[in-house]
Parts: structure tokens; sequence; C-alpha cells
């Protein structure tokens, strides 16, 4: 078997690789690698629902945060996008289908 030949990244358009660049990068890798290990840490203590519900306001959060710090808000559309988001996932489930006979059908069995 021929193993695969190394491709250059200038073939799909890439940059060289630029120290400069990659200093600039840095934060912004950091704090990607912190959210996420913060988030494995934070499940430890929360339960999925209460989760989810902080890690989908994490957005909004940022928005407020880079208008009180830098003055400046996201486009029109990306606030109507974050709106969106927060509305359909925060709003109450629905109510349990009845069976015909006035009652709830049975929960579903456990997976533990």
């Amino acid at each position: 078997m021929v193993p695969p030949q190394f491709v250059e990244p200038q073939r799909f358009g890439f940059p060289d690789f630029d120290l400069k660049m990659a200093r600039r990068l840095l934060p912004m890798a950091a704090g990607w690698w912190v959210y996420g290990v913060s988030g494995v840490i934070a499940l430890q203590y929360l339960n999925v629902p209460m989760f989810s519900s902080f890690r989908r306001f994490t957005t909004l959060i940022v928005m407020f945060g880079e208008y009180k710090i830098r003055g400046r808000l996201p486009p029109r559309n990306q606030q109507a996008a974050v709106l969106v988001r927060l509305t359909l996932q925060t709003r109450p489930p629905p109510p349990p289908a009845q069976t015909g006979r006035g009652e709830p059908p049975p929960p579903p069995p456990s997976p533990y």
C-alpha cells in the first residue's frame, strides 16, 4: 500500500504558516478550550436540561457584553436569529397526549 502524499495547504487556498497570525489566534483558541472544559466540569454539577439552558443563553450574554464593553451591536439578522433560538427553545413542552379514556399515557420505561 502506498502511503498518502502530503498535500500542500496552498493547493486549497490556505496561506503559509505565519507566527504572527498564530499569536493573534491563540487567545481565541484558548478561550474555546476553556469553554469546552468548563462545560464538561459544569455537567458534573447540573442536570442536562439546566446545562442546555445556560449554554443557550451564552450567546445572549456575549452579545450584551460586547455591547457594554465595545459599544457594538451585532447586525439585526444575527439579533433576530438569537431571539428566535431563545424563544423557540425556552417555551414549555406541549401537554401530554390523551389516550381516549381521558387520562394521559403511561410514561415510557426508564433506560436506567
